[in-house]
């Protein structure tokens, strides 16, 4: 749906929009509970306007994957970089790069492009983040694939060891850009995070990709078996518990190849 709200004075106000459809066509209608509508402007996929711009990294290759703000406007990124400059901010979680093929990253700045904190993600192999998610608390989630067998999880995740070739992440930052947990999540082949959001429990739900054949699924899950065939990338979907990233469920989705999960609606609205 396009970005719709009532503009009056400086002042916006959100909308709530329903889907409906019949014999006459198809049908979208707009409320909200703001007061005195006749006299507002109604506006409905504004022209953009640009605010402000940022280059981040160096001479070598750095990719953005992942962008999100928050209530109060502030930005956070992710993706993965090679650069060994310009990356990370004093006292940030991690300082320096540790494998030249490539890092994940995760980096925040201000509502009017001034950068608060930025860090380095990864072990000794590469690792990249694909998204990222902030939740009223302001906490910090993203999501990514890892093929290193250190430098990612700590004690309190779900999976501390690398299962495969390469594994999907999910690790959880707070608001200054301090490492909360991290875990991997695979078994034998390979796993990639892909999409991330969070319910109003803070719990996580991911979906991504995997080829792996075992450690996917919990018990009563929808699909609780790799159903494609051997080489096939399946789409998966998570539920993490936010306070220590322990899994509440998680199953498979099989899927024809060219039909690969790539999002997930969110669950709450935006911070």
């Amino acid at each position: 749906m396009p970005v719709s709200f009532y503009a009056d004075n400086g002042e916006t106000l959100p909308v709530h929009f329903q889907q409906s459809a019949d014999e006459n066509g198809y049908t979208i209608s707009y409320s909200t509970l703001a007061p005195d509508l006749f006299t507002r402007e109604f506006i409905i996929d504004p022209v953009p306007e640009y605010v402000w711009g940022k280059y981040i990294g160096d001479s070598l290759n750095t990719e953005v994957r992942g962008v999100i703000t928050d209530r109060f406007g502030d930005v956070c990124i992710c993706g993965m970089t090679q650069s060994i400059y310009t990356i990370a901010t004093a006292g940030a979680y991690q300082d320096t790069i540790t494998d030249s093929i490539g890092d994940a990253f995760l980096s925040k700045y201000t509502n009017t492009g001034a950068m608060i904190w930025s860090t380095y993600f990864g072990g000794p192999e590469l690792d990249v983040a694909n998204d990222v998610h902030i939740d009223t608390s302001f906490n910090i989630v993203i999501t990514g694939t890892t093929y290193s067998p250190i430098g990612i999880t700590d004690s309190l995740g779900h999976q501390d060891t690398l299962g495969g070739d390469a594994d999907a992440f999910v690790a959880r930052f707070n608001e200054s850009g301090q490492l909360a947990w991290a875990t991997y999540f695979g078994s034998d082949s390979l796993d990639v995070g892909m999409k991330l959001s969070m319910d109003f429990d803070f719990n996580i739900y991911l979906s991504g990709l995997t080829k792996s054949d075992t450690a996917i699924a919990t018990d009563s899950a929808f699909q609780q078996n790799l159903m494609g065939k051997l080489m096939d990338l399946l789409p998966n979907l998570i539920h993490l518990e936010s306070c220590n990233g322990q899994v509440i469920m998680a199953e498979a989705c099989t899927m024809r190849p060219q039909e690969l999960l790539l999002g997930i609606l969110p669950c709450i609205s935006p911070v």
